[in-house]
């Protein structure tokens, strides 16, 4: 059992957590199983939900599990985040703008 041999072989298996991918403890290389490559791929609404943190673990395993390996899903999230993002750094600029504003009058007078 403690013959190098062994642990070799040990060391090549995969490890397969309970998610919908497979990493390959060798390569490092994440595959989906077979019944997760048979699904259709992530709506726009789980995108946006995964994107501002509104997933659980066990969604967010099963999203990035997916667009790991979906060029199409991988292209939409990250075109989907720059818009978040844009959006949130908008926001933010707002209410920067109207804080200095209010500041600025406050002083005036």
């Amino acid at each position: 059992m403690n013959n190098p041999k062994n642990r070799r072989r040990l060391k090549d298996m995969t490890i397969k957590p309970k998610a919908p991918y497979v990493i390959s403890k060798k390569t490092g290389i994440v595959t989906l199983t077979k019944e997760e490559k048979l699904k259709k791929c992530l709506k726009d609404h789980k995108i946006d939900q995964y994107l501002m943190n509104e997933t659980t673990p066990s969604q967010d395993r099963k999203i990035e599990g997916h667009y790991f390996i979906c060029h199409k899903c991988f292209v939409r999230i990250r075109a989907r985040g720059r818009i978040i993002t844009a959006a949130r750094i908008s926001k933010e600029m707002k209410r920067f703008t109207a804080t200095v504003n209010k500041q600025m009058l406050g002083k005036g007078e």
